[in-house]
């Protein structure tokens, strides 16, 4: 059964392949000296006039990479393709190695109730929720590597047609935005506020240390707490030392439930210091242009009053426009 459904997916996958690469090149029929697009020459400024900002996103949610091809930001494609691949790898070895060991878990005599028997099946049941919890990590990780995809097609057909007006190369916070959630710092490099990196990454290995720190504590106290329950022949009032220290059952909890409390605490803080870095970078990116120089002008200049107004009809008066600049 598993050779027939894999000979059906394979021979699915090879006209798939196929029709991608066909749409490729009628998509991108892009020639160096002549800009030729959809068969025919072309302009850059033509092509950015006939641009769909609505059609890019489109065709990378049909597949993804194809709505930057269409922007004609085709060196985007192998990031993108690159990112899955890693993603998948990352799942796919996860998901065997949370296989391997929940089986084996279930497959350990839960008759042997010996004080080294027990141990062993808790580690196995440890060790499959760790591939458990990687697996749904990447899972995550290939759902938001899809929906950057699409915003950034979004975002580069957006630049596209705002750069016809603006004859120029525009700053624009959405991509920041892109870039920093993509990539911590990224952001802020495109805004050129390098120096912040250092204090997002400084963020993040204080933040894992205290993770580690608290996270090892936390296992430690755990499997004792979670032996000594086991032993019906503990009397309750017994003291346990634990590196260098004394503790009861009581505080043996309390001990894991503090730096459970802590560990928990480090994750959201990761959590908080990726919003904060996003935040920033578009706030830095809506702020880019803004002047913030002493120069306080007046500029007058002959301009046209509003040709639709009613009380003009169609002729065309003329007046002065002040600006003030400050």
């Amino acid at each position: 059964m598993k050779k027939t459904s894999r000979t059906l997916l394979l021979k699915f996958i090879k006209p798939a392949t196929l029709f991608g690469y066909l749409l490729f090149f009628t998509l991108c029929n892009v020639n160096a000296n002549n800009y030729t697009l959809y068969g025919k020459k072309d302009t850059v400024k033509a092509w950015q006039l006939k641009h769909n900002p609505i059609l890019s996103p489109i065709l990378s949610a049909t597949i993804p990479g194809l709505g930057q091809i269409y922007n004609r930001k085709i060196w985007k494609a192998p990031i993108i393709y690159g990112g899955f691949y890693g993603l998948f790898y990352a799942y796919k070895y996860n998901n065997t190695g949370y296989k391997n060991f929940y089986y084996a878990y279930v497959s350990y005599p839960k008759q042997n109730t010996s004080y080294t028997g027990t141990p062993y099946r808790e580690q196995l049941a440890i060790t499959a929720n760790y591939y458990k919890k990687y697996r749904s990590l990447s899972l995550i990780g290939i759902i938001g590597w899809y929906t950057l995809n699409i915003i950034d097609a979004s975002i580069d057909a957006y630049t596209i047609k705002t750069n016809i007006f603006t004859k120029g190369k525009v700053h624009n916070p959405q991509r920041a935005a892109v870039l920093s959630a993509a990539l911590p710092g990224l952001g802020q490099l495109y805004n050129n506020k390098w120096y912040k990196v250092p204090f997002i990454y400084g963020g993040y290995a204080g933040l894992y240390y205290s993770w580690q720190f608290n996270n090892n504590k936390f296992e430690l106290f755990s499997n004792v707490y979670n032996s000594i329950s086991q032993d019906k022949n503990a009397p309750s009032d017994s003291t346990y030392l634990i590196e260098g220290g004394s503790y009861v059952k009581d505080n043996i909890y309390k001990a894991q439930e503090y730096y459970r409390r802590y560990r928990d605490l480090s994750l959201i803080g990761v959590g908080m210091l990726y919003l904060l870095n996003i935040i920033d970078a578009t706030v830095d990116a809506y702020m880019f242009n803004y002047d913030i120089s002493d120069d306080l002008s007046l500029k007058i200049q002959p301009d046209f009053i509003d040709v639709n107004s009613i009380y003009y009809s169609n002729q065309y008066p003329v007046g002065l426009k002040l600006t003030f600049k400050f």
